[in-house]
């Protein structure tokens, strides 16, 4: 993205309300990738890089924290959410992919395997 585009989405936030503290460097994308297990795509890098909202309903990067409403929730919570939709649709909505194996050795054997992932 644009740098241009970045700063003007900035501005665009801030005339919404949205506080932003000082952006990451290189070494604490670094540490935060390693803390998560992700790779921050580009886009978001650069827009994180220029200034970290902190205001309700973004992820804090910094405090690894996300304020929904009144509700804390850490990021690793919310990482946790795919894996967890997909243990709670096998489980009670029968869901399962063709294309996958047909006989897991046991549900607790793949939920722990979804949880890792």
């Amino acid at each position: 993205m644009a740098t241009s585009k970045i700063l003007t989405l900035h501005e665009k936030l801030k005339e919404k309300g949205i506080l932003f503290e000082k952006g990451f460097e290189a070494l604490e994308f670094s540490e935060l990738e390693k803390r998560y297990g992700i790779a921050f795509p580009p886009d978001l890098r650069e827009f994180l890089s220029y200034g970290m909202p902190i205001s309700p309903n973004f992820p804090n990067w910094k405090t690894g924290e996300y304020l929904k409403g009144r509700r804390r929730i850490t990021i690793a919570e919310i990482m946790a959410w795919p894996a967890d939709g997909m243990c709670f649709d096998i489980e009670h909505s029968n869901f399962w992919m063709p294309e996958w194996v047909r006989n897991p050795l046991t549900w607790r054997t793949l939920f722990s395997w979804l949880a890792g992932w």
